[in-house]
């Protein structure tokens, strides 16, 4: 079908399509889409900016006037060129260690650094660039470590905790108490008998006239008689004479089982 077909309406013929194109035609679709071409189109530009860079940047240094460049020549320092840079360094550590030895900070060592300054001065004449470089180094380190020392701060001390009082003893256990002795049995008393039980009997004879009277006592009874101030005993008799008128009393005492009988006799008749 053909354009003018087209225009007119006609339909297009059906034209039967294989199920599978073959390769040539997948291969001829996709170099004529559109998307493949304008990849194609970009590859090649962006290809041909990167190798025109590279020509660029390799042929510029060419490109250069000889006149621009110039060359540097190092020359290398002699050893008496050396030496001398070596004991100017020295002669200004040395000022600098005597100034700082002089007025030193507060409670900085300073020995070191003199004997440092020693050596380095009697060190100004010799030749061996070794012993400077040792030198310089020494020195210089000690300088630094005396400038910047700083007296430490004396922390206060503590006050010592007072000591603890020492735990009081233990009161010791009071003794027992000894045991009371037992008291000693007290000693039994004595038998005593009872004392026999005493009977006695008593009579009274008045006389008027002097008289000599007995009083007489059966059962072994005592007789004490009495008359004026007068007495007399005796072992179941007593006699006691009246040189005037009297009253005579006798008793009789005897043990309570003897059964007394009192009597009394007189040679006067005035008796009764």
């Amino acid at each position: 079908m053909d354009a003018y077909d087209q225009l007119h309406g006609k339909k297009p013929e059906k034209v039967p399509t294989p199920l599978r194109a073959s390769r040539k035609d997948r291969a001829v679709f996709y170099l004529s889409s559109k998307r493949v071409s304008r990849t194609i189109l970009i590859t090649f530009i962006t290809l041909t900016v990167i190798a025109v860079g590279l020509a660029v940047w390799k042929l510029a240094p060419t490109w250069a006037p000889q006149s621009a460049q110039s060359t540097v020549v190092v020359r290398e320092p002699s050893v008496p060129e050396v030496m001398l840079e070596k004991k100017a360094r020295l002669r200004l550590l040395i000022d600098d260690a005597t100034t700082l030895a002089a007025k030193p900070p507060e409670g900085a060592d300073t020995a070191r650094l003199t004997q440092l300054v020693n050596d380095a001065t009697t060190l100004l004449d010799g030749t061996v660039i070794d012993d400077y470089d040792t030198t310089l180094a020494d020195l210089k380190a000690e300088i630094e470590k005396v400038r910047t020392f700083k007296k430490p701060v004396e922390k206060p001390k503590k006050p010592e905790p007072a000591p603890e009082p020492a735990p009081a003893p233990a009161p010791e256990p009071a003794p027992a108490p000894e045991p009371a002795p037992a008291p000693a049995p007290e000693p039994e008393p004595e038998y005593v008998p009872p004392a026999p039980s005493r009977a006695s009997t008593s009579s009274t004879v008045t006389c008027t006239g002097p008289a000599s009277v007995s009083f007489s006592a059966s059962g072994g009874g005592t007789v004490t008689l009495s008359a004026g101030g007068q007495s007399t005993s005796g072992s179941g008799f007593a006699a006691l004479t009246v040189s005037t008128s009297g009253t005579v009393t006798g008793v009789a005492e005897g043990d309570g089982s003897v059964n007394i009988s009192f009597s009394w006799s007189s040679d006067a008749a005035t008796c009764y």
